[in-house]
């Protein structure tokens, strides 16, 4: 079967472009921010011998080439592998500062059984292959529909689903390291979380996860109010569960808030 035929199967209008050093996406997407590249010819090598045969141009618009999305650190496009199919390829930028793509691997690849971070294919010092969540929303859209509908069971079950996810990364001691703006980072994909965009992470002993996000609930989200009231609870009970995990990390605290 035709790629192009798997990709109009998942929903998606995107062209598909054989990974090849003379084809110009695969030049754009393979050298960004240049046009071209020297190191070129070498990722179509690396990437020819992990079983990609192509790229697939989807998404918004960059420099007249369309991208699924752009980092400080690297550019995602979607791909096809002879082995695990259509995935999200996430390659480092030129300009990058970091110098390799192995360690966020790594972390992936130690999350995975979680089932909280998008299933990982395979990782390379230049990019890492992962399944596309392409029907998903910010954790932020998703409160905000709970919020605008008044649904209360609604907003538990986010928040409670979302609270276990981090609590589960506190316990296997990794730190995301940027949760404290968690619609940038978590999902919320058909009743699933999913946290994405590990690259800043650290192995720690005491990980922040859970309060980052419980914080930015309670004191940065744009419905803060209402959803304390949704919810029923007060921010001085919030701030005494939050001194309590911390001392002493433990999701029954968090639980027991939101009333289970």
């Amino acid at each position: 079967m035709d790629n192009r035929v798997y990709t109009e199967e998942a929903g998606l209008d995107g062209e598909v472009h054989r990974l090849s050093v003379e084809d110009d996406y695969t030049a754009f997407a393979l050298c960004y921010p240049h046009p071209r590249c020297r190191e070129l010819e070498r990722r179509v090598e690396a990437l020819l011998s992990d079983g990609f045969t192509s790229l697939v141009e989807y998404g918004r618009s960059i420099l007249n080439y369309r991208v699924v999305g752009k980092g400080y650190a690297s550019i995602a496009v979607l791909a096809w592998n002879k082995y695990y199919g259509l995935g999200l390829l996430k390659i480092r930028r030129l300009d990058s500062r970091r110098e390799s793509f192995e360690y966020e691997g790594m972390i992936l690849d130690y999350l995975d059984k979680t089932g909280y971070t998008p299933t990982l294919y395979l990782w390379h010092r230049d990019y890492i292959f992962m399944e596309y969540l392409h029907r998903c929303i910010g954790i932020d859209k998703a409160l905000d529909q709970c919020i605008e509908g008044r649904d209360r069971e609604c907003l538990k079950k986010i928040v409670k689903r979302t609270v276990r996810a981090l609590y589960l990364f506190d316990k296997l001691g990794v730190d995301h390291g940027e949760l404290n703006r968690p619609y940038e980072h978590i999902l919320w994909c058909s009743g699933e979380v999913k946290v994405i965009d590990w690259e800043s992470s650290r192995l720690r002993s005491k990980c922040h996860n859970l309060t980052s996000f419980i914080s930015y609930l309670v004191y940065r989200y744009r419905f803060r109010r209402e959803a304390m009231e949704l919810l029923g609870i007060e921010l001085e009970e919030v701030i005494h569960t939050l001194r309590l995990y911390k001392k002493s990390p433990s999701i029954k605290y968090v639980l027991q808030l939101l009333g289970d």
